[in-house]
């Protein structure tokens, strides 16, 4: 996955299995279903492609993946909401073989970004994400801990903030 600061919306659910279609192409759909919803509301003419895709007319605009435990099922969606198509095709090397799998002539036709769809602002599209998911599963506004927060900056710092995680590639 590729991901600019700003330039992307992510999300992740962590769901019981039970709560989740064991077919996994039906999952995909469910689970994403609430944000195809929420970007139409916003005016984006967005809709779902198997296995995983969130696409408009003119291309890729999200994908899924998920991970299915014995005791968890967690999903996550990346979306490009203003996306340097460009630097994401310098940094990810995208080889001939990816682009005709896809049986598309370019990886740039390929992808598409929210800003070409909607004058919707970047925290109008949150929003109306919040809303949606809300109104799809049963959710609760939380946060975390000082101590888990702390945990996670001394981990990025340590270990995903460095040159030897950055290459390693």
């Amino acid at each position: 996955m590729y991901v600019e600061p700003g330039a992307v919306l992510t999300y992740s659910l962590y769901l019981p299995p039970e709560d989740v279609p064991d077919d996994v192409a039906d999952s995909y759909v469910y689970l994403d279903q609430w944000a195809i919803d929420a970007l139409q509301a916003v005016g984006i003419d967005a809709s779902y492609e198997p296995l995983n895709d969130i696409v408009h007319a003119d291309g890729k605009l999200g994908g899924a993946a998920q991970l299915r435990t014995d005791g968890a099922v967690l999903h996550h969606t990346t979306m490009s909401y203003d996306l340097d198509i460009e630097r994401m095709l310098r940094v990810l090397r995208i080889g001939e073989e990816k682009l005709s799998d896809k049986a598309v002539a370019s990886a740039e036709k390929r992808v598409a970004v929210m800003t070409d769809h909607t004058d919707a602002s970047r925290a109008t599209i949150v929003d109306a994400l919040v809303a949606a998911i809300g109104d799809t599963f049963e959710t609760r506004r939380g946060s975390l801990s000082a101590a888990t927060r702390e945990a996670a900056r001394t981990l990025a710092a340590e270990q995903f903030d460095t040159a030897a995680w950055t290459r390693k590639l």
